[in-house]
């Protein structure tokens, strides 16, 4: 439900655990009164009571704070239905490993303007269906095309299991800044 807060979440994940407001509390780190008052919307739930509430429930801060956020008809829902896979594949930085060949650029191409024509019609639905894909596949080629590059600038690109930060676009910057 959209218009419920976070401390009525908080509650209906204690009572679905089988947890008491007390056990709740002990588990969270947090004090006994505290769970009552944001259950109960007398104060509102911090960024760190969320995340340890979180962690008791065996949830997560973004279940807690109602996301992924859903439609109220069946065509908005389905709109937002894209939100998990979009976040996936934006904070995907591996480079995949997966034996899926790159896609022809001219295929890229088109793909990326009818991509950009969905978002200027504001066709959510579409182009939440189509996104996620697509920025996997220009992660894919990038990936490849990063094999066929000087020594130099492979060296500065992540590799498989390493936590830097990357990314097509960030791919794309060191390839055009390095010619």
């Amino acid at each position: 439900m959209p218009d419920e807060s976070v401390g009525q979440r908080a509650a209906q994940l204690r009572r679905l655990r089988g947890l008491t407001q007390a056990r709740l509390a002990e588990l969270a780190g947090v004090s006994l009164s505290l769970v009552r008052r944001v259950e109960q919307g007398q104060v509102p739930a911090t960024p760190a009571f969320i995340g340890a509430v979180a962690r008791a429930l065996n949830s997560s801060p973004a279940e807690l704070q109602g996301q992924p956020f859903r439609g109220a008809t069946a065509n908005s829902d389905r709109a937002h239905a894209a939100i998990g896979p979009l976040r996936a594949e934006v904070v995907m930085s591996e480079i995949p490993d997966d034996g899926i060949a790159p896609r022809p650029v001219a295929e890229l191409r088109a793909r990326v303007a009818a991509t950009s024509q969905l978002a200027h019609r504001v066709q959510l639905v579409r182009l939440g269906d189509d996104l996620p894909s697509l920025l996997a596949d220009l992660r894919t080629t990038a990936a490849y095309a990063a094999d066929t590059l000087a020594p130099e600038i492979q060296a500065s690109l992540p590799r498989p299991g390493e936590t830097r930060a990357w990314s097509p676009a960030s791919w794309a910057t060191r390839t055009w800044l390095s010619r």
